[in-house]
């Protein structure tokens, strides 16, 4: 029998939210029989005409009738649980309130967070965005969060449901990088052949024209954009060069996906294997393996953050780096092992950044500007200098306060370095990508550093800096050289990537990229 309760005997608090077919408001006083708080879902007016109350009725029943479902059910979607009614009519329904997990700290302006849905559509714009945002995720992460996603929607259509408005506005992922999704906007489901209102499409995700909505066809399609925009980092894109980047059959699920006949279309579970795969292969590249396979002649060039590298890592630092990736969950990219490398492919601090789509205006999924992430000027700021320890600064940004922040950071770097004070420069470098300090001592122990200079910064204008070029030189033991030119002295010219602390107002060093030339 269909759980049903009068609206009469519910106490609600203040509305939470509203969108486009209802109000939310959280029920005070009651949990549901599991414990968690819940909150009531009241469709408009104009929707209560085309509601299918008897499409709804079976979603409620659903958990119940599949016992072995009914968990999953109540902790990964928000799933309608209670029928509401009003003088014997349904008006809306009970379901879970979203878990804590599934919400961050979104950086609003130096030092100022609001609390956020951790939705799939903050993943689709640049790196820069997401990390102003406040958020950090790999290249591993978005692949095992796309697993999840697979599985989940393969366990969905065992069920017989096809979640219908399948966007990364109605698929939220935990904010402690466990690699959960939640499903919410559940009643848009199509249970079987019903569906409690007609169905919709978020723009730029509708299934081609002409076909039928809410299938398992249609979701098959939308995980392919799901898959292709999540590693463009676009909200548009349909070019899967980004993912295929990592292996070909990727590129072609994602193509494949596309296909204008639905029975072409791979199913979730024909993705999970390779997608797995993706996940070693990103986790690899993040510590540095990858930069070994190319020096060996096999495998795609993939981001080695951090200080550029030299040619020669040793297997007992390799070892290192897969411990790091392994044992730690594989999330964190271990970034230097080895000083230098002749030439450095462009890196990100948070994945690989393959098909990144800068160019894209960042989209806030609630629609609010982007993070307001400008230094606060102070008085008591000192003076820029032209020089801060080993680093000099170019007359043309000697006046930008942020130059001597970002000099402070590199001098404690390079003259770390140079003085041997190998936790000092290693604490230079961002958390993210750091890695173990045995293996970066390894890396620069013979190396010594002169005649750095900070050339620019950028963007222009207060907004804290995302990059800097950097000019230096260095000595070195020739086994140590760049590529196998075996040089002692090395110039070079290199572009560093920057993550920026607003809470302490500190500098990191989360990449490097550029190029060397012999003395």
């Amino acid at each position: 029998m269909t759980a049903r309760i009068d609206l009469a005997d519910l106490e609600l608090g203040a509305e939470l939210d509203r969108g486009g077919q209802g109000r939310v408001f959280p029920v005070l006083r009651r949990t549901g029989d599991r414990g968690q708080p819940l909150v009531y879902k009241q469709y408009e007016p104009e929707f209560l005409a085309a509601l299918d109350a008897d499409a709804l009725s079976r979603l409620v029943d659903l958990p119940r009738s599949s016992p072995g479902d009914e968990d999953w059910l109540r902790e990964r979607t928000a799933w309608p649980l209670v029928l509401v009614e009003d003088r014997g009519r349904v008006a809306g329904f009970l379901m879970q309130a979203i878990p804590a997990d599934f919400r961050f700290a979104f950086q609003t302006s130096p030092g100022a967070t609001s609390a956020r849905l951790c939705q799939y559509a903050f993943l689709l714009n640049s790196e820069a965005y997401v990390q102003s945002s406040g958020l950090v995720v790999t290249d591993q992460d978005r692949f095992l969060l796309l697993a999840d996603v697979a599985s989940a929607l393969d366990r969905l259509h065992r069920l017989g449901v096809a979640v219908g408005d399948l966007s990364p506005k109605n698929l939220l992922f935990a904010a402690d990088r466990s690699h959960r999704t939640f499903f919410i906007d559940c009643d848009s489901v199509r249970l079987g052949d019903a569906s409690v209102l007609p169905q919709a499409h978020t723009p730029d995700w509708e299934p081609p024209s002409g076909e039928e909505p809410g299938t398992a066809a249609a979701d098959r399609y939308k995980f392919g954009l799901l898959a292709i925009r999540l590693f463009a980092r676009s909200q548009t894109s349909r070019d899967v060069s980004a993912i295929g980047a990592f292996s070909p059959y990727l590129g072609h699920l994602a193509q494949a996906s596309l296909d204008p006949d639905p029975a072409r279309r791979p199913a979730p579970a024909d993705w999970l294997e390779a997608l797995m795969e993706g996940a070693r292969t990103a986790a690899l590249q993040q510590s540095g393996a990858a930069y070994a396979r190319t020096q060996a002649g096999g495998g795609p060039s993939g981001p080695v953050p951090g200080r550029p590298q030299r040619n020669r890592v040793g297997l007992a630092a390799l070892a290192a780096a897969l411990a790091v990736v392994l044992i730690g969950g594989g999330i964190t990219a271990l970034s230097v092992y080895e000083h230098h490398e002749q030439s450095v492919a462009t890196t990100s601090s948070v994945g690989s950044g393959v098909g990144a789509a800068d160019t894209e205006s960042p989209v806030d999924p609630d629609g609010a500007p982007a993070p307001d992430t400008t230094i606060p000027a102070t008085s008591a700021s000192p003076s820029p200098s032209p020089t801060v320890g080993i680093v000099t600064i170019d007359s043309s940004i000697v006046g930008d306060p942020r130059a001597q922040q970002v000099a402070t950071m590199f001098d404690l770097y390079f003259s770390g370095i140079d003085d041997q004070d190998y936790t000092q420069a290693f604490d230079q470098l961002d958390p993210d990508v750091r890695g173990d300090e045995q293996s970066f001592q390894t890396g620069v122990d013979t190396s010594s550093d002169t005649e750095v200079m900070l050339n620019s910064l950028s963007p222009d204008g207060p907004d804290p800096a995302t990059t800097a070029d950097v000019t230096f030189q260095s000595t070195q033991d020739a086994a140590d050289g760049p590529g196998d030119s075996q040089e002692t002295c090395t110039v070079w010219s290199l572009t560093y990537t920057l993550s920026y602390d607003s809470g302490g107002g500190d500098y990191l060093i989360a990449s490097s990229s550029g190029t060397s030339t012999s003395c």
